[in-house]
Parts: C-alpha cells; structure tokens; sequence
C-alpha cells in the first residue's frame, strides 16, 4: 500500500536510476556486469523475485543486442541451478506439526 499511496519523485526510469546510483543495497542491486546487471524486485508479488536487466536502455526485449541478452542470461544461470535445487527440497513432506 506505501508504493500506491507515496508521492512519485522521479519520472525516470527506475533501472536506469539503479544503475546509475552509488548505493547498490538502496538500490536493491545485487550484480553489476559488463552488458547487465541484476537487482531484486522492490515491490514482488513473491519473495525473493529477481530481475537481469540490461545495461542500455531500451523499450523491449527485441530491441537489445544479442550480447546484451546473453549477459543477462548469464547472470540468471548459476541463480536458476540454485532455485531448481531448493524446489527438489521442497517436494520432501514437512513433518507434522503437533498443537
């Protein structure tokens, strides 16, 4: 409800800003690489939600090279391993929980 209900102070672009910025932890800016960068999403629907994000501004995903994808691709890789290791976690039944 604060984002819905707070004053908006930029007009900008929030990655770009990100980017740009000094602060990484304000930021929620977790890698910066040469072609993309990745950062956590300020406002998820789940927790822990990611985002590889370009360098370059662009306004769609066609309009980027094929080198940019690929640095944010690399950046989700070694993330995606992870992730699939922690939802094969997650298959194994909780123990009961007694009140």
């Amino acid at each position: 409800m604060t984002y819905i209900t707070a004053a908006k102070t930029s007009g900008g672009c929030v990655f770009c800003e990100a980017l740009s910025g000094s602060d990484d932890r304000k930021s929620l800016l977790l890698a910066r690489r040469d072609r993309a960068f990745l950062i956590l999403n300020r406002y998820p629907y789940a927790a822990g939600h990611l985002m590889a994000v370009i360098n370059r501004h662009v306004g769609t995903l066609p309009e980027a090279t094929a080198d940019e994808v690929a640095g944010a691709m690399k950046l989700l890789s070694p993330l995606h391993r992870g992730t699939t290791c922690m939802c094969r976690w997650s298959t194994i039944p909780a123990p009961a929980i007694r009140p």
